[in-house]
């Protein structure tokens, strides 16, 4: 998946760490997702995700421990997907049961833009925060809290919510320093320039039929071309319209295809074709 750091559960969860180490030694939580299993991108939403516990321990949760428990990231988000049987955002198995209670995990979880179940389950599964916004959770509270019994319950659950990540905040000393702090913009250049560098040195061409080394004298294409056949069915989405307000109809597409999309806006060109 694209949005991993690898496929090899050692070097993802070795890099993982060192990303989230550095990060908050400069007084940055860093914040690990998506949790878990994350696979695909197409209907991700619809996907619930099964497996062995073999394959849960030795494949897809390595990673995570190595950059939030090894390396103390005080944060990770949840995935869009489900696992086994309920919402990544609101399976009190992951984050509950195993994260906190079979790996130690003491920091908070948040969602994934909309990415949970019902709110009464949210309530009791080790959830901290719904993103982007709580609508849902106060809508819940107003329909349900009928006595003064149940609005104290409540507040119990909302209390248990917020204590991770007031923790958290203490912890990585939130408090202790003003909250628009100018000086970090000094390290944005080399920031951007680490960046540049890595990407460079990143790059891996499969197979050169003659376009590189661009020369100077070539004109940039007018056009791009993507490959996403399995997703022919969504181009209506494009057909002279625009596109940067279908956000949540593009998350459903195959990523280069999205890619493309943006690419070609941010480019201005004249045409996008998919083959």
């Amino acid at each position: 998946n694209f949005e991993y750091m690898g496929e090899d559960p050692y070097l993802a969860g070795q890099t993982a760490a060192g990303y989230v180490r550095g990060m908050q030694s400069q007084g940055t939580i860093a914040t690990v997702k998506h949790l878990i299993a994350n696979n695909q991108e197409f209907l991700r939403s619809l996907n619930d995700v099964r497996m062995s516990k073999r394959a849960l321990n030795e494949i897809y949760l390595p990673a995570f421990k190595a950059a939030a428990i090894d390396a103390e990231a005080g944060a990770m988000m949840t995935a869009y997907n489900a696992f086994e049987g309920s919402p990544c955002g609101s399976s009190q198995l992951l984050m509950n049961t195993i994260m906190r209670g079979q790996l130690g995990y003491a920091g908070f979880f948040m969602t994934d833009w909309s990415g949970y179940g019902p709110v009464d389950q949210l309530l009791v599964s080790g959830q901290n925060i719904m993103m982007p916004s709580n609508g849902d959770l106060v809508r819940y509270v107003q329909r349900e809290s009928t006595t003064p019994a149940k609005q104290q319950e409540f507040e119990q659950k909302l209390d248990a919510m917020l204590y991770p990540m007031i923790k958290t905040f203490f912890k990585h000393g939130l408090y202790d320093r003003p909250q628009h702090d100018l000086s970090y913009g000094r390290y944005f250049d080399a920031n951007a320039d680490v960046a540049r560098r890595v990407a460079e040195e990143g790059i891996t061409l499969l197979k050169n039929d003659g376009i590189l080394p661009l020369q100077s004298s070539q004109a940039v294409a007018n056009s791009v071309t993507f490959t996403a056949s399995h997703a022919r069915n969504e181009l209506h989405w494009l057909k002279d319209s625009d596109v940067s307000n279908r956000w949540s109809s593009f998350a459903m597409m195959e990523p280069g295809m999205w890619f493309g999309i943006r690419f070609a806006q941010a480019q201005q060109l004249d045409s996008l074709s998919f083959n």
